[in-house]
C-alpha cells in the first residue's frame, strides 16, 4: 500500500512539474505561479532521495549523458557568454534529479501508462473541439499571449493559436494543452511510438491518430502514413488498414466537393490537401513545405561558424532566424554543440542501430525511431523536461525489452 502511495505520489510531482513548464502552455496563464511550483516539485524529489540509504542509478549512461550535456552547457555559456545556456544546464541538472527520483520511487510501467493516458485523453478532447467549432456550437472561454506573441484562445479543453472565424463557422486547429497545434502533433508522434513500444494498445494507437488528425498538421500525416504503413500493412491487419484508406478516401472526395462551395470546408482542403500539392514556384518542395527555405538560409549561415556555431541569445535577439528545422541547433551550437545538444537522442540510436542481436523487437524499435528522427528534421526540440523524459521512458523500454530479448 506504501509503494502504491508512493507512486501516486510521485506521478502527481512528475506531471505538476511537467505541466508547470514548456512545452505546456498553462504557465502563460497570468498569475501561474509556475517557478514557484517547479522549484517546490524538485525540492520534493531531492529530500528523500538525500536520506535515502542507497540510490539507484538504473541505465548509467543516461546520468553519463546529462552530466556530459551539463558540462558542455556550461562552456557554452562561457564560450558563447549567453546566459541562455546557463539555463540549460540549470535545466540539465533539474532533469537528473527528476529522472534519479524516477528510478528510485516511480515504477517505469506507471510513467508511460499516465503519458499515454493524458495524451489520449487530450486527442479525444480536441477531436470534440474541433468538431463543435465546426458548426460553431463551441467558442473560446479565454484569450492569453503566447510568448510569440500570438494569440492563444483557449477552449477548457483544448488551445489552439491557429483558430479561423467564419460565418457560421470555426477551424481550430487542435493545439492540446500546448501553444500551438505543431508541438501536440510532435507530441502525440512520441505519444504513438511509446505505445508501440510499451503495450501496442490499438484504442490508444485509435485516439491519437484522430486527435492528431485534427492538429492539421503536415508533418503529422507525414508521420501517421509512415507508422501506418510500417505497422499496420500486414495480412491480419488488412481490415484495419483498408478501413483507414476508406475514411482518408472518404474525407478527401467530401473536402474537396463540398471546398467551392463552403469557406469551412474550404479552409480545411487548404490547411490539409492542398498543403501536399507540388510548389513549382519557389524552392519548396510542397505548398505546405514550412523548413526547406529555413533549411537553406540556415546552411549558409552555419558556413560562417561551424563549429560552435552563433549561440542561443545572439541568433534570437540579432537575427530574424527561425530555429524549427534541424539546421536551428546546428547554426546556434554549431557541429560540436549539435553533438552535445542531441547525445540523448544519439543513445537510443547507439541502443537500437549498433544491437546486432537483430529480432522482430528490435526492428519494430527500429522504424519507430526512424519516424521520430523524422520529425526532429522539422522540429528539432528535443531538450525540456517533458520531451527529455519521454525520450528516456522510450530508452529504457527498448533497453529492457532488448537486455530480456522480449519478441
Amino acid at each position: 500500500m506504501k509503494e502504491v502511495n508512493s507512486n501516486y505520489l510521485g506521478l502527481f510531482l512528475l506531471w505538476l512539474a511537467f505541466t508547470s513548464a514548456a512545452p505546456f502552455t498553462f504557465f502563460q496563464v497570468p498569475y501561474h505561479p509556475h517557478k514557484i511550483l517547479i522549484a517546490a516539485v524538485l525540492c520534493m524529489m531531492t529530500m528523500p532521495l538525500m536520506i535515502k540509504e542507497t540510490i539507484n542509478y538504473k541505465d548509467k549512461s543516461v546520468y553519463v549523458v546529462l552530466i556530459i550535456q551539463s558540462l558542455y552547457f556550461l562552456y557554452a555559456a562561457i564560450y558563447h557568454n549567453d546566459i541562455a545556456f546557463l539555463f540549460l544546464f540549470i535545466q540539465a541538472l533539474s532533469i537528473f534529479i527528476v529522472v534519479l527520483y524516477m528510478d528510485n520511487y516511480l515504477m517505469l510501467e506507471k510513467v508511460i501508462d499516465s503519458i499515454l493516458y493524458v495524451s489520449s485523453v487530450m486527442a479525444v478532447f480536441g477531436v470534440i473541439v474541433f468538431t463543435l467549432a465546426f458548426f460553431d456550437l463551441i467558442y473560446p472561454v479565454a484569450e492569453y499571449q503566447n510568448s510569440d506573441g500570438k494569440v492563444l484562445y483557449s477552449y477548457l479543453l483544448t488551445f489552439s493559436n491557429h483558430v479561423f472565424f467564419m460565418d457560421g463557422r470555426q477551424i481550430v486547429r487542435v493545439a492540446g494543452f500546448f501553444d500551438e497545434p505543431g508541438t501536440f502533433a510532435f507530441f502525440l508522434v512520441h505519444a504513438l511510438i511509446l505505445n508501440k513500444l510499451h503495450k501496442g494498445n490499438k484504442k490508444i494507437d485509435i485516439s491519437i491518430i484522430i486527435g492528431g488528425v485534427a492538429t492539421l498538421s503536415m508533418a503529422f500525416y507525414i508521420s501517421i502514413a509512415l507508422y501506418i504503413l510500417f505497422f499496420y500493412f500486414k495480412l491480419k491487419n488488412i481490415s484495419i488498414f483498408l478501413a483507414i484508406i476508406g475514411v482518408l478516401l472518404f474525407s478527401a472526395i467530401v473536402v474537396h466537393n463540398k471546398a467551392s462551395s463552403d469557406d469551412g470546408y474550404g479552409k480545411i482542403y487548404d490547411m490539409t490537401f492542398s498543403r501536399f500539392e507540388i510548389d513549382t514556384n519557389s524552392d519548396r518542395v510542397f505548398k505546405g513545405d514550412s523548413r526547406t527555405e529555413n533549411i537553406l538560409i540556415g546552411i549558409d549561415m552555419l558556413e560562417q561558424k561551424t563549429l560552435l556555431g552563433y549561440g542561443l541569445t545572439y541568433i534570437k535577439e540579432k537575427t530574424q532566424y527561425g530555429l524549427a528545422s534541424i539546421l536551428g541547433p546546428l547554426v546556434t551550437q554549431g557541429f560540436i554543440g549539435f553533438i552535445f545538444f542531441f547525445l540523448h537522442v544519439f543513445n537510443i540510436c547507439r541502443l537500437v542501430y549498433f544491437n546486432f542481436n537483430v529480432n522482430r523487437y528490435t526492428l519494430v524499435s527500429a522504424l519507430c525511431v526512424a519516424i521520430l528522427l523524422l520529425n526532429y528534421i522539422q522540429r528539432p526540440f528535443i531538450y525540456g523536461l517533458y520531451t527529455y523524459v519521454l525520450l528516456i521512458c522510450i530508452f529504457k523500454l527498448i533497453s529492457k525489452k532488448i537486455q530480456f530479448r522480449c519478441v
